[in-house]
């Protein structure tokens, strides 16, 4: 057997300041820096569970007798949570901010749920502390200044997801994000019950059954996909003894023999018995954190990560000017999986619509001028297709709205005009999922006032107010300096609308129509209707009214799962 001891120091260390964390809540001169700590203990879970996710998954099914219920409710959804995340794919940055709304989801009102473990009745102003745990969790978070409103806006919604996907409430469910924490809680507390505790698997076959939801569905088939191939914690028979799965590796399985709750031997057998989950009281430090110093480490499983090479082949291919079809080809070599696309792409440029034989005949289909910004665009929308992000189907059609809409307005859908003044637009998605991914959301954002002096932006589409204006800037005139479509996008997104004048305004109209058709209740201000009416004459429509029953006959819509 290997020697591992990092692990079990890791192990020990989680659990016991998964424990502290609780009792920041009673102790106000802790909140101003409860973020940092909270952000801390999440890091330790996912770093934890990249390296020994069968250790953690023992843990789904320990009843930790030295540590306190709430702290095994926490552990426990914690675990969940970094399951779900990984599962999915999401980015560390994401899996950190559904941590650090789990734990503050626990952490006001620990003392009631370790009252309610022991049967004992709670006051009522104990009752009313748990029903508003969420509230509290937000004010305290907001002490420690708290720079992710995600987090907040998960609180929020936390107790009537918990509620809708246990069938107690008829809440819509449109927030992924949030659901994902109200799964996690929903599975530890079913784990934690005192009375008909049910097993792991038990209780991810009720949560599938009682919901029609196609995000919750998905996710509780990856946990269980997840479990399955991290099987730790499940018990079984051998020789007569009770043995507990510590891992599985190649054709072997290693077992922990257990006797009066304490590990006798450690074997090693190509035997397979009947194995199930339940919960198992462990009191034995040896089984609850040091045995995993004995077993060979078996990292996590993840799939590489292409988004990074990606995104800078994308600013390439928009800010170069290539003086060959060789040269594209180069850039976009570590992507051959984007020719299929591509080849469709290219039937636009095809007086019989017929695609690109291959990448060379595609290229040449588009003439040199336009065929790298289109080369920059579907690799683009590749990567939003093959987004892994809760609102990765939102963030797609929202994408191909917008192109919609540009393509009515400027009254072209394909040539070098449109590729250049679409490229733009495609950089900026690059750059919402490069620093703002954990900061899009469902709904639009819509409360410009009539007052604001500046424009709308492209962020408020998916859910922000605005792009980090530094970065913003930075990227784009690092990569996109000598485009002349990407400094009018800027200045869409930056100037003050005083200052918009030519592509800018064009841009300007684009989004307030794509807002208009994303958001029934969005109402234009007199200077964007001028806007409108004005860029509705450049492009040759013959009134604003005319552009719009166009849109209207295009059967554009908002997307609500």
């Amino acid at each position: 057997m290997t020697v591992n001891e990092d692990i079990a120091r890791q192990l020990h260390k989680l659990l016991t300041q998964s424990e502290s964390v609780l009792s920041l809540y009673y102790d106000k001169s802790s909140w101003p820096k409860i973020d940092v700590t909270l952000s801390q203990l999440a890091e330790q879970f996912t770093r934890l569970y990249r390296q020994a996710p069968n250790a953690l998954h023992a843990h789904l099914h320990f009843i930790s007798v030295p540590f306190r219920h709430s702290t095994n409710v926490l552990v426990k959804q914690s675990v969940v949570l970094c399951m779900l995340g990984y599962a999915h794919g999401y980015t560390e940055q994401m899996i950190h901010e559904l941590l650090v709304a789990g734990f503050a989801s626990v952490l006001c009102a620990n003392r009631e749920y370790d009252k309610q473990a022991t049967d004992k009745p709670l006051s009522k102003v104990e009752s009313q502390k748990l029903k508003l745990r969420h509230q509290l969790a937000v004010k305290v978070l907001d002490a420690g200044q708290l720079k992710s409103p995600q987090i907040t806006r998960i609180l929020a919604r936390l107790s009537g997801y918990e509620l809708s996907i246990s069938r107690k409430s008829n809440t819509p469910l449109y927030d992924n994000v949030t659901l994902l924490v109200a799964i996690a809680t929903q599975i530890a507390n079913a784990l934690m019950k005192k009375h008909q505790r049910a097993s792991l698997p038990a209780v991810i076959k009720q949560l599938y059954l009682n919901n029609t939801h196609t995000f919750v569905q998905a996710s509780l088939q990856l946990v269980a996909r997840q479990l399955a191939a991290y099987p730790a914690g499940a018990v079984q028979q051998h020789q007569g003894n009770q043995a507990l799965l510590l891992c599985e590796e190649d054709k072997h399985a290693i077992l922990a023999i257990i006797e009066s709750g304490k590990i006798t031997r450690l074997i090693k057998t190509q035997r397979r018995h009947p194995q199930r989950y339940q919960a198992v009281r462990v009191s034995d430090a040896q089984l609850l954190y040091r045995v995993w110093s004995r077993i060979p480490p078996q990292p996590l499983a993840t799939t590489s990560d292409q988004m990074t090479e990606a995104l800078h082949v994308v600013e390439q291919l928009g800010g170069e000017n290539f003086s060959s079809f060789r040269a594209i080809e180069k850039t976009i070599a570590p992507f051959r999986e984007i020719e299929t696309a591509l080849s469709q792409a290219a039937r636009l440029y095809n007086r019989e619509a017929q695609k690109g034989a291959n990448l060379r005949h595609c290229l040449t289909m588009v003439g040199l001028d336009a065929a790298a910004l289109l080369c920059q665009r579907v690799l683009v929308e590749q990567l939003i297709v093959q987004l892994k992000h809760p609102f990765a189907k939102d963030i797609w059609h929202k994408y191909q709205l917008f192109a919609q809409v540009l393509a009515a307005l400027v009254q072209q859908n394909y040539g070098h005009h449109y590729e250049h003044i679409l490229s733009p637009v495609s950089a900026a998605i690059a750059f919402m999922l490069k620093h703002h991914s954990v900061d899009i959301k469902r709904f639009v954002h819509t409360s410009e006032c009539a007052d604001n002096p500046h424009p709308v932006s492209l962020a408020n589409l998916y859910g922000f107010v605005a792009f980090d204006e530094e970065a913003f800037k930075h990227y784009f005139h690092n990569h996109f300096a000598n485009s002349d479509a990407h400094r009018a996008f800027e200045q869409s997104e930056l100037y003050r609308k005083s200052k918009l004048k030519g592509l800018s305004l064009t841009f300007t109209a684009v989004k307030i129509l794509t807002l208009q058709i994303s958001d029934a209740n969005f109402q234009t201000s007199a200077w964007q209707r001028q806007v409108l009416d004005d860029q509705a004459k450049l492009h040759d429509w013959q009134s604003l009214n005319a552009l719009l029953a166009h849109l209207q006959s295009l059967g554009l819509y908002n997307l609500i799962e």
